[in-house]
């Protein structure tokens, strides 16, 4: 009798580790979806970050106020400048929103940056717009690289 207790209480035990584990491996317990995506990340999330990531302006102002060395009265005209591309920005993102036509505000933020740049020449002095590109370059490189650890760090599980 007392072996069979063993004997019960071992499988017991064994038929909870390959439920449990089949259980974790199947993606259970995340909502009432029954598992994670299988092949990724979904195809419209995917298209809408690309696009929002577009036109980071952002990352635009924080180079132009923090990273470089802009004079004030400068800096004035270009908080304006990227005031005003944040609130077209926000706009068109809202407006891509009601159509989920992601593609739609990639070109216009991709539109938008384009005028940002050339609004940027009219504040900036030669020799500063030639240190914006470096800086916008140096924090590109860093995104990308950033990226690739992303991708490698999520092939290695």
């Amino acid at each position: 009798m007392k072996y069979r207790m063993v004997g019960v209480i071992c499988g017991l035990v064994m038929i909870l580790m390959v439920t449990n584990e089949t259980f974790a491996q199947r993606g259970g317990g995340r909502g009432g979806s029954g598992g994670g995506r299988r092949g990724g990340p979904d195809p419209a999330m995917m298209e809408r970050m690309n696009a929002l990531r577009t036109f980071e302006i952002e990352m635009v102002w924080h180079d132009l106020s923090i990273r470089m060395d802009t004079p004030g009265a400068q800096l004035m005209s270009l908080r304006i400048l990227v005031k005003n591309a944040t609130a077209q920005k926000q706009t068109l993102i809202e407006q891509a929103e009601k159509s989920e036509d992601w593609g739609w505000l990639k070109d216009q933020l991709e539109n938008s940056h384009k005028q940002l740049d050339k609004d940027l020449m009219d504040i900036l002095s030669d020799e500063d717009m030639k240190t914006y590109e470096k800086l916008v370059k140096e924090r590109e490189k860093r995104a990308s690289e950033m990226i690739g650890r992303f991708r490698i760090g999520r092939f290695r599980r």
